[in-house]
């Protein structure tokens, strides 16, 4: 699957790529929201993995533009905020199709991503 990783944090991004492509996934990276919906648009991957705390475009706007346009592509929510309950009620109403909540292992995202294709 193509996977789009949008965070603005360079250690996250890479690690997250490593592992995705060690799982046979193709990825791109986006540093921030502007360039998320760039390369969303541009290459249309199958699941977005997306953070919420990024400068200048945030994780939420980015959730609702990519739902307006395609609503049926998986968005992940991998932050720090979605430990809190009003936070997780915000993006599950965007329409994320998980959250999971940073620090996290590496199985957790695995587990969501394969919940996506159930």
């Amino acid at each position: 699957m193509k996977i789009l990783i949008v965070d603005d944090s360079q250690f996250i991004r890479t690690q997250l790529s490593h592992m995705l492509k060690d799982d046979g996934h193709e990825v791109i990276e986006a540093k921030d929201g502007a360039f998320a919906l760039k390369f969303f648009f541009e290459q249309r991957p199958d699941i977005v993995i997306l953070d919420l705390l990024m400068p200048g475009l945030n994780g939420i706007d980015v959730l609702k533009q990519i739902k307006q346009t395609s609503k049926h592509t998986p968005v992940i929510i991998c932050s720090s905020l979605g430990s809190r309950d009003e936070t997780v009620r915000e993006v599950v109403a965007a329409g994320a199709s998980d959250v999971i909540v940073k620090p996290f292992q590496i199985e957790d995202l695995r587990r969501a991503i394969a919940r996506t294709r159930a």
